[in-house]
């Protein structure tokens, strides 16, 4: 069965990388491990995903 999940943000880098915010409520709902929001990141074919600490990104810089 398909999903479809609404996402917080979603934006284009300077490299054109599509970057997609996914708000922390989300994270718990799709059961990460993770206590912070996430930031996915696809370019090309591979998609990685970081934490808004280790990206060192705030919400309202998005």
């Amino acid at each position: 069965m398909e999903q479809i999940l609404k996402v917080g943000k979603c934006y284009l880098d300077k490299s054109g990388a599509a970057r997609i915010y996914i708000p922390l409520g989300l994270v718990q709902a799709l059961k990460w491990n993770n206590l912070e929001d996430i930031v996915l990141i696809k370019s090309g074919k591979s998609i990685e995903i970081l934490s808004q600490k280790d990206y060192n990104i705030h919400e309202e810089n998005i």
